[in-house]
């Protein structure tokens, strides 16, 4: 099958495409793995899903772009896409990721604390006198013990 140079070009730029997407997707992958600090075991698990996805989009671009025909020019693209997103755009995604989820943790930490204030209110309400009816009814408990201690040495003589 005869392409043109169009068709290979618009081909090439396809996989350029491609290389951009997984560029991202790695991006996506690196950051979570560091918030979440994954161990080694974890990380070799993640790596493995990473590629079986990043396989999954290239044959994805080879089908859409080439009906399933792989060239080496559209390897070459992935891998030039992949390279211009990391040189170029990497550390502004990677920026926004972290703005992103410095603003997730804080809005989620103020509704949290919007949630949690009614409850932190009643707690402190009630808290002062719950203490003051403990030591009250420990207080009487101790007495009463004290009490029927002195009953029992009583009913103890009796015999």
């Amino acid at each position: 099958m005869i392409v043109s140079v169009v068709d290979q070009a618009l081909l090439l730029l396809a996989a350029v495409y491609g290389g951009l997407i997984l560029g991202l997707c790695f991006d996506i992958y690196r950051f979570i793995r560091r918030k979440a600090g994954f161990g080694r075991i974890i990380t070799y698990m993640g790596d493995i899903i990473f590629w079986i996805i990043s396989s999954g989009i290239i044959l994805a671009v080879v089908y859409k772009s080439s009906s399933g025909l792989l060239r080496a020019y559209q390897l070459t693209g992935f891998a030039l896409g992949m390279l211009v997103y990391i040189r170029v755009l990497s550390s502004h995604v990677t920026g926004l990721m972290h703005i992103l989820f410095r603003s997730i943790t804080r809005m989620s930490y103020t509704a949290l604390k919007m949630v949690g204030m009614p409850f932190i209110i009643i707690y402190r309400v009630l808290w002062r006198p719950y203490n003051i009816i403990k030591k009250k009814m420990h207080a009487m408990f101790c007495r009463a013990l004290k009490d029927t201690g002195k009953y029992f040495t009583i009913l103890k003589n009796k015999k």
